[in-house]
C-alpha cells in the first residue's frame, strides 16, 4: 500500500468516526445510505461539520472565522485543480470522494458561504432573505446526494431543493432559543415578527404569548408547505435513497406536528427531539398517499 492510500484511508476512518459521533433529528449518514456510499457521506458530513464548528464553536474572533473558512474555500480549489492535501485528514479523503464520484465543487463552496453568512449576519429582512441562505446552507446536501446517486436531473432538483429548504426552516423552528442566547440570530424574517407584532424580547425572555404563538404557527404552515412541495421527490427514488428520504421527509412531517402542538399550547420554545419509535411510526404510517393528498390540499389554499 503506499503513503497516498494509507492517507486516504486514515482520512475516510476520522470522517466516518466523527459522523457516527454526533446526533441529528435527520440523520443523513445510517444504515439506509447505500452501503457503497456510506464513507463519501461521512466525508461530506465531515466538511460541513468542520465549516459549521468553525462559524460557531470556540472564542475565535469574527474575522478569524471567514479567514478559517476561507482557507477551507482554498483548499476545493486547489482539489479542483487536481491537488491531494495530505495535511488534512478532511481534504484527503474530500478530493477522493470528488474524484471517484465526480462531484461538483460548487455547493461545497455554497455551504461555506452560507456558514461565513452565521459569522456575519444576524438579521434577515424578509423571506427572499432566508430563501437565500437556505440554498446555500441546505441545498447544496441534497444536490450533493442526488450526484452521488446519479440522478441529478432538473426535477429532481427542484424536489430536494424545497425538501432540504423546509429541513433547514425546521432547524431554524425547534432551535429559535438556541439561535437566539447562543448565536444572538433570528432567522425568523424581520417583516414577519412586524407584521405580527413580536419584537427582540420575546426571544430574549423566552415569551410565548399569543403574538409569538401565531407567528411560529404561520411559519409551521409556510414550511409544511415547502416540505410536502418536495414529496413527488419519493416516488422517483429507487432501493435505500428512497426509504432514505422518506424518513427523512416523516421525520420533518413528525417534527413540524410536534412544534405545532408546542405552539398551540402556548410553548414555541420548547425543542423536540425524535425517538427511535417516532422514527418507526413516521415511516411507516404516515403514507405517500395521505401526505400528497395534504400537499394538494396546502397547495390549494396557497
Amino acid at each position: 500500500m503506499t503513503d497516498t492510500h494509507r492517507h486516504v484511508r486514515q482520512g475516510y476512518r476520522d470522517c466516518i468516526a466523527l459522523a457516527q459521533s454526533h446526533y441529528e433529528n435527520f440523520p443523513v449518514y445510517s444504515i439506509l445510505v447505500k452501503k457503497s456510499l456510506r464513507p463519501a457521506v461521512a466525508v461530506i458530513y465531515a466538511f460541513a461539520r468542520r465549516a459549521d464548528d468553525l462559524a460557531d464553536e470556540g472564542d475565535m474572533q469574527a474575522s478569524e472565522r471567514i479567514q478559517a473558512l476561507e482557507t477551507m474555500s482554498d483548499s476545493l480549489e486547489q482539489i479542483a485543480g487536481g491537488q491531494t492535501l495530505f495535511e488534512d485528514f478532511l481534504f484527503t479523503a474530500l478530493a477522493d470522494v470528488i474524484c471517484r464520484h465526480h462531484l461538483s465543487i460548487q455547493p461545497f463552496q455554497d455551504l461555506l458561504i452560507a456558514f461565513c453568512q452565521d459569522v456575519s449576519i444576524c438579521r434577515y429582512r424578509d423571506y427572499a432573505a432566508v430563501e437565500d441562505y437556505c440554498r446555500h446552507s441546505a441545498n447544496p446536501v441534497g444536490r450533493l446526494m442526488l450526484q452521488l446517486h446519479g440522478i441529478e436531473d432538473k426535477q429532481n432538483i427542484y424536489y430536494a431543493d424545497q425538501l432540504c429548504s423546509a429541513l433547514q426552516w425546521i432547524n431554524f423552528l425547534q432551535d429559535l432559543e438556541q439561535d437566539f442566547h447562543e448565536m444572538q440570530r433570528i432567522y425568523l424574517p424581520e417583516e414577519d415578527l412586524q407584521a405580527f407584532g413580536v419584537d427582540e424580547q420575546h426571544f430574549e425572555n423566552k415569551k410565548s404569548d399569543s403574538a409569538m404563538c401565531e407567528l411560529v404557527l404561520f411559519q409551521i404552515e409556510r414550511t409544511r408547505r415547502l416540505l410536502l412541495t418536495g414529496l413527488p421527490l419519493e416516488k422517483s427514488l429507487r432501493g435505500r435513497f428512497r426509504w432514505l428520504i422518506r424518513t427523512i421527509l416523516r421525520c420533518g412531517y413528525l417534527v413540524l406536528d410536534y412544534l405545532e402542538t408546542s405552539a398551540r399550547q402556548g410553548e414555541v420554545f420548547r425543542r423536540p427531539r425524535l425517538a427511535r419509535f417516532d422514527l418507526l411510526r413516521g415511516t411507516l404510517l404516515l403514507s405517500h398517499r395521505r401526505l400528497d393528498r395534504q400537499r394538494k390540499e396546502l397547495l390549494v389554499k396557497a
